[in-house]
């Protein structure tokens, strides 16, 4: 499983921000009006992340969150590739995404060698909201993750477990 760093650090990273948590402020309502666009920090929330598989699997987050506590599970057959399409919302306030495969761990910021390295971030995206893996070996666990990001900073992260089964194989008992 891999291994989180503290939320407030992994936000700051991810953000780009050198300053110390306690130096940091969020918008106002007040402060909003000197930066339209932004909404206030009273009106923001994170970003909830929906995700479908073309094989009809759906699951959404009632909540944003960056945490590893609630984990997805897709169970997936031997041999066969998946396509996970996903959204934030709400609407309007997602402005990019990026997912990986298998990372060893959520705050390795390393780039993608190539096209194929999908164990690193792919880069931020507002258009790339799908992702097709695979096919996998059975009895081989891997975990597939989703980031979306905000547009007043909120990262949110949807963690999906991903049990590789044989078809074929009989159940125990």
């Amino acid at each position: 499983m891999p291994r989180i760093v503290s939320g407030v650090f992994l936000v700051l990273l991810l953000a780009g921000c050198s300053k110390p948590a306690s130096q940091l402020t969020a918008p106002s309502s007040e402060s909003s009006k000197l930066a339209p666009g932004l909404p206030p920090i009273e009106q923001a929330n994170m970003p909830r992340i929906h995700v479908s598989t073309d094989t009809g699997w759906k699951q959404f987050q009632s909540e944003g969150s960056f945490s590893l506590d609630v984990i997805y599970d897709l169970e997936l057959p031997e041999g066969q590739p998946v396509t996970f399409r996903w959204t934030g919302h709400p609407a309007g306030q997602t402005i990019g995404y990026r997912w990986a495969v298998d990372l060893e761990t959520l705050d390795d910021e390393r780039p993608r060698s190539n096209d194929q390295d999908i164990t690193h971030w792919s880069t931020w995206s507002r258009s790339e909201t799908s992702a097709t893996i695979g096919p996998f070996e059975a009895g081989i666990e891997h975990f597939m993750y989703i980031a979306a990001f905000s547009n007043v900073g909120y990262v949110s992260l949807f963690p999906i477990r991903i049990r590789v089964v044989d078809p074929a194989a009989k159940p125990a008992g």
